[in-house]
């Protein structure tokens, strides 16, 4: 036996299975014919959807729910597409001065409470000026550390310097640069340094009543030098070659003027004074003179009166 169709699908001669659910074309129908069903001439006709099949208001409701639940999502994702097309729209358009100063503002403030969290961080660890040997600890760990409390002393030793006071009546020949001859009590006299004079304290500091003026001198790196050594330095003021001297003690000053007294006989003792030019004063009580001598001249440095 077979079945025709007709209506949403035609089909024709469609053989009968009974007992077994069988498809009515391809909108997803079937149909379930009894066992041993004969009818030959038998009509049905099906209002589709079947509102009175018996799940068909369940699965009606069902369907209406989900459709409302599509169209809130709808709904919702247009309102959320406007909302950013607003904001987008806003982000576009030029700041106003008022909203701009605001953000300006609270930029610096946050900038403000970073350097200042920083700042706080960094007041945690101790840092040395500079770069040194620690030579000294007294302080010991655990121990609290108050303001002004003396914690370690660092000394720079690869950088050594000297630092000597010099009178007022020499400071005036003292300058940054000049050559320094150094020794020290622990090596003996023997043993001589070299430096530089690297700093004239335009200060003055009173040691003992008299007015002194710090200097500082570089040495050479010697690793036998160590710090807080007593040194004697030997400062060279100037150096002439080839020059006429007298002792110091041979001059006479009168009226501003220098004088040394000339031997014009030497049996008799007699002599003239000739006013001269002088330079710099050496070591070893030595003067140097610029006009006014000739070299193997005697002079008088000393009168023994009677």
């Amino acid at each position: 036996n077979t079945f025709n169709l007709t209506g949403i699908e035609d089909t024709a001669n469609t053989f009968i299975q009974p007992g077994i659910p069988q498809a009515l074309g391809t909108k997803g129908l079937y149909i379930t014919f009894p066992s041993g069903y004969l009818g030959y001439s038998d009509s049905w006709s099906v209002t589709i959807p079947n509102t009175q099949a018996s799940g068909f208001v369940t699965n009606y409701n069902s369907y209406q729910a989900a459709l409302e639940t599509q169209r809130v999502t709808v709904s919702t994702a247009e309102a959320t597409v406007a909302a950013r097309q607003a904001d987008l729209n806003l982000k576009k358009a030029a700041a106003r001065p008022a909203e701009l100063a605001a953000a300006q503002a609270a930029v610096l403030s946050a900038q403000g409470q970073v350097e200042t969290a920083q700042a706080a961080f960094e007041n945690t660890t101790l840092r040395s000026p500079s770069a040194g040997t620690i030579t000294s600890i007294d302080i010991k760990v655990g121990e609290l550390a108050s303001a002004l409390q003396s914690v370690m002393i660092l000394q720079d030793v690869d950088n050594l310097h000297l630092e000597a006071n010099i009178s007022e009546a020499n400071i005036a020949t003292m300058a940054i640069g000049q050559k320094v001859e150094i020794t020290f009590d622990a090596f003996g006299p023997d043993k001589l340094y070299t430096g530089t004079v690297t700093l004239v304290d335009p200060a003055s500091t009173v040691v003992s009543g008299v007015v002194n003026y710090k200097i500082t001198a570089s040495v050479e790196r010697v690793a036998e030098i160590r710090p807080g050594l007593t040194a004697n330095m030997r400062i060279v003021t100037g150096q002439r070659a080839g020059v006429l001297t007298v002792p110091q003690r041979s001059l006479v000053s009168r009226d501003a003027k220098s004088y040394v007294r000339v031997v014009t006989e030497s049996t008799t003792k007699k002599y003239e004074e000739r006013e001269v030019s002088v330079g710099i004063y050496a070591d070893g009580g030595l003067v140097e003179i610029l006009t006014g001598l000739e070299e193997g001249q005697e002079v008088v440095t000393f009168i023994r009166t009677q």
